[in-house]
């Protein structure tokens, strides 16, 4: 349907622009092409596309945080939500000291506090979950072992 050209319509007094030719609308060049003008394999190889993945965080003993600009973050958070667990985030740039040094996370960035989520969570639990969201969503999740900012 975006590429079929209408040129009769039913009704002249209602302008929809539903119905325009999409390569027509954005001025692209085009050609149409029927069965007999497709010989062979012209799709080409078959590419399989390879879903980002990080590496499970380090334990942590004092929080969990991540990223909010990676594409999959809010399917990290819900995931969070849906367990139960009450994430925060930073109002403002921080800088986290992890194991593997400092690093720098921009405003939003999503704090996961250990020791008082509340309900039967355990921190195993929590732990298990972001190693689930870095494996399945792609998210590089930071261990952090205090309170104290660099």
């Amino acid at each position: 349907a975006l590429f079929e050209k209408i040129t009769n319509f039913e009704d002249n007094t209602f302008y929809d622009v539903s119905a325009w030719t999409l390569p027509l609308a954005f001025d692209f060049d085009y050609a149409s092409l029927g069965s007999r003008d497709i010989r062979g394999n012209v799709v080409g190889e078959i590419i399989t596309a390879e879903f980002p993945s990080e590496s499970a965080p380090a334990r942590a003993d004092f929080a969990y945080m991540f990223s909010w600009s990676n594409y999959y973050a809010p399917k990290a958070v819900y995931r969070l939500l849906n367990a139960g667990v009450r994430p925060k985030f930073a109002n403002k740039p921080v800088t986290i000291d992890t194991a593997n040094g400092p690093v720098d996370l921009d405003r939003g960035g999503i704090l996961v506090p250990l020791g008082w989520q509340g309900g039967d969570l355990m921190d195993s639990e929590i732990h298990d979950l972001l190693s689930v969201i870095a494996r399945e969503d792609g998210i590089e999740v930071h261990a952090i072992n205090s309170g104290h900012t660099p």
